[in-house]
C-alpha cells in the first residue's frame, strides 16, 4: 500500500512568520530611534562647537583690527607722523596680538612706515597697486571707501596670511573736503589667527573647513581644512570680515558611528524598515489627505465649499465673539454667468470660474478663507476686518474681476456684484451670510458691477 503524504501544517509557519515580523519590526524601530538620536545629538554637538569656533574667530578678528581704529586716530591727529611715533604706538598694541604680523602705513597707497621693521627694503616704497593679486581690490577700496580683507594668500613679505586694507580719508583744512590720504593695512598670520581651531579641533568625528578669500563668502576658495566639508556640511555659520564674510562649515564623519559591525547590521534593517514603514504611512497620510481634501474643498475651483465655509464660519464667529474682534463677510456673483455658459458651453464656464477663484484669491490675505457657495456664487471671510476694511477688499476684488478673460481664443467680459456685511454682537453666521446676500441682491438690482455694504434700511426694500 502506498502510503498518503501528510498534509503540510502552515498554522506554525504562519505564526511564525508573524512573530518573527513583529520581533524585526521593533528591533528596527529600536535601532532607528538610537540612530536617530545618535545623530541629532551629534548634530546639535557640531553646532554647539561651530557656534563656539565662529565667536572666538569673531572675536580674534575683532580684537586684531581694532588696531586700525587707533592708528586712523591718531593720523586724523597727525597725518605724517614719524618712524618713532609710530613705533611708541604700536609697539603697546602688539604685545597682545601675535596673530598681527605687521602694521603698514601707505600714504597714498605706497608703503612708507611699517612696524615691526622688517629690516630689508622689499616691503618699503612698494606700491599696492602694482601688485596683481591686489590691485583689483586696492582699486575698489579707495573707489567705494571700504574696509576690506583681502586673502588669505601669499604674502610678499613671505608667508601666507590676510590683509586687513582700510582707505583713510583726511579732511582738508582749507577746503573742508574729505582727501583720500592712503591705507592703513594689518597683516595677519592665518596660523595664528586660526590656532583655536588648530588647537582645539581634536574630536576626530567632526571635520572644519573655512572658506571665502576676500570676503566672497560661499564664492570664495576654500583656505581651510578640505573643500567636500562643504559638500558634506552639516553646519554652515558666517563670519563677518570687512567687505564681506567667510563660511565656516562642520561636517560629521559617519563611519565613526558605525565603527561596529553590529551598528551597521542595525542602521542598514533600521534603514529597509523605516523605508517601508513610511511608505506605507505616506500612502495612508495622502489617502488621508485625498478624503479630506474631496469632503471640505470643490472640485473644480479647489476652493472650500459650501459646507465647510459654513463650518469654518461659524467658528470665525466664535472667536470673533470671545476675542471682541471684527469680522466681515464678502458674497461674490458673477454679472450674467448662465449667459456664458449658454453662449460658451459649460468647459469654458468652467474655466472662467477657475479664473475667477484666481482673482479672488490673489486679492485677499493668506487669513482669509476663500469658499465656493453655489454655481457662480463665492462667499470670503474675513477676520480681524471691519466695516472699513472689507469696502476696500470689495472693491479691490470687483475691480480684479472687471475684464475681459480670454478662454480658447474667446474673448469673455467678466464682471461681478458684491455684498458685504460685519458682525454684530448678537449675530450668527448664517445671519451675517443672509446680510451679504442682501447687499449683493441690492448690487444686482443697481445695475451690477458693483459693492454694496449690508445696513438696515435695506430690508425695507
Amino acid at each position: 500500500m502506498i502510503k498518503k503524504p501528510e498534509r503540510l501544517n502552515l498554522v506554525p509557519v504562519l505564526v511564525g512568520v508573524v512573530t518573527c515580523a513583529i520581533a524585526v519590526t521593533i528591533t528596527l524601530l529600536m535601532a532607528y530611534a538610537e540612530f536617530l538620536w545618535q545623530r541629532s545629538t551629534i548634530v546639535s554637538q557640531a553646532n554647539q562647537y561651530s557656534e563656539h569656533y565662529q565667536s572666538i574667530i569673531s572675536k580674534a578678528l575683532a580684537e586684531n583690527l581694532i588696531v586700525i581704529d587707533a592708528v586712523e586716530s591718531l593720523l586724523h591727529l597727525a597725518p605724517n607722523p614719524s618712524h618713532d611715533q609710530f613705533n611708541q604706538l604700536m609697539q603697546p598694541l602688539l604685545v597682545q596680538r601675535p596673530a598681527i604680523k605687521q602694521v603698514e602705513l601707505a600714504p597714498d597707497a605706497i608703503i612708507q612706515l611699517v612696524y615691526p621693521d622688517p629690516g630689508d627694503t622689499v616691503v618699503m616704497g612698494l606700491d599696492l597697486r602694482s601688485l596683481p593679486d591686489q590691485r583689483q581690490v586696492v582699486e575698489e577700496t579707495i573707489q567705494n571707501h571700504e574696509f576690506r580683507l583681502a586673502g588669505p594668500l601669499q604674502l610678499v613679505e613671505g608667508g601666507f596670511g590676510a590683509i586687513a586694507r582700510k582707505p583713510v580719508y583726511i579732511r582738508d583744512g582749507a577746503s573742508g573736503d574729505e582727501k583720500f590720504w592712503g591705507f592703513i593695512t594689518l597683516i595677519l598670520d592665518i596660523d595664528q589667527l586660526l590656532s583655536p581651531l588648530l588647537t582645539e579641533n581634536a574630536d576626530q568625528m567632526f571635520q572644519y573647513a573655512l572658506r571665502g578669500t576676500d570676503g566672497m563668502g560661499e564664492k570664495g576658495n576654500v583656505f581651510y581644512g578640505r573643500p567636500d566639508v562643504f559638500q558634506n556640511a552639516e553646519v554652515i555659520h558666517n563670519i563677518t570680515v570687512p567687505g564681506g564674510y567667510w563660511q565656516l562649515a562642520v561636517s560629521i564623519d559617519v563611519s565613526t558611528l558605525t565603527s561596529r559591525w553590529e551598528m551597521m547590521i542595525f542602521i542598514f534593517i533600521g534603514i529597509t524598515g523605516s523605508l517601508t514603514l513610511g511608505i506605507l504611512t505616506g500612502v495612508m497620510v495622502l489617502q488621508w489627505q485625498r478624503l479630506h481634501l474631496k469632503a471640505t474643498h470643490d472640485s473644480l475651483t479647489q476652493v472650500f465649499n459650501r459646507q465647510r465655509i459654513q463650518e469654518m464660519g461659524v467658528q470665525e464667529v466664535l472667536r470673533a465673539r470671545r476675542y471682541k474682534h471684527p469680522l466681515s463677510v464678502i458674497m461674490i456673483d458673477l454679472d450674467g454667468f448662465k449667459a456664458i455658459n449658454d453662449s460658451y458651453g459649460h468647459p469654458i464656464g468652467d474655466q472662467v470660474l477657475q479664473q475667477t477663484t484666481n482673482f479672488i484669491e490673489h486679492s485677499v490675505r493668506g487669513c482669509d478663507l476663500v469658499g465656493r457657495y453655489g454655481g457662480e456664487e463665492f462667499v470670503v471671510i474675513l477676520p480681524e476686518c471691519n466695516s472699513d476694511e472689507v469696502a476696500v477688499v470689495s472693491e479691490r476684488i470687483r475691480l480684479n474681476l472687471c475684464r475681459t478673460l480670454e478662454v480658447d481664443q474667446q474673448s469673455i467680459h467678466l464682471s461681478a456684484s458684491l455684498g458685504t456685511a460685519t458682525l454684530r454682537t448678537s449675530e450668527h453666521f448664517g445671519e451675517i451670510l443672509n446680510n451679504a446676500d442682501i447687499a449683493l441682491y441690492e448690487a444686482k438690482r443697481r445695475g451690477k458691477n458693483q459693492s454694496i455694504a449690508f445696513s438696515h434700511h435695506l430690508l425695507s426694500l
